[in-house]
């Protein structure tokens, strides 16, 4: 269902497909990293009980995790470790998506009507504070 991408001891990023859904809902935590993430297959009737989170203490991060859902198209995700190596590359198709937990990263569409959503923790502070291009 999930396929960590790894490079020694760190965890890259988790590749899933939606397709792979069972019914009801598969979260993905190790308790480790800040984000956190569900699928849900849901059928007719089901119901997700009404609920408010409670401000709480939360784990934080100091880096930018991001989560990359695919609508259409093709995206070739590298992944590079964190001395800039290029370790692996995944091709990634619709209903397909990545999280992305460590490491360096780049994509490239591989069709002209490749779209996808990007989820990310922030406030983004422009390139000079929040990346460093390679």
């Amino acid at each position: 269902m999930f396929r960590e991408i790894k490079h020694r001891d760190l965890l890259l990023a988790i590749i899933g497909n939606l397709e792979d859904a069972p019914h009801g809902s598969t979260f993905y935590g190790d308790g480790k990293n800040p984000l956190e993430w569900a699928m849900f297959n849901l059928g007719r009737g089901d119901v997700l009980q009404a609920h408010i989170h409670k401000v709480r203490k939360r784990m934080g991060s100091h880096k930018t995790l991001e989560f990359l859902y695919i609508v259409q198209g093709k995206l070739r995700v590298d992944f590079y470790d964190l001395d800039k190596n290029k370790v692996r590359s995944e091709v990634l198709s619709a209903n397909e998506f990545v999280c992305l937990y460590d490491g360096g990263h780049g994509f490239k569409a591989l069709r002209s009507d490749t779209k996808f959503i990007e989820v990310k923790n922030g406030p983004f502070v422009g390139i000079e504070e929040d990346k460093e291009k390679f």
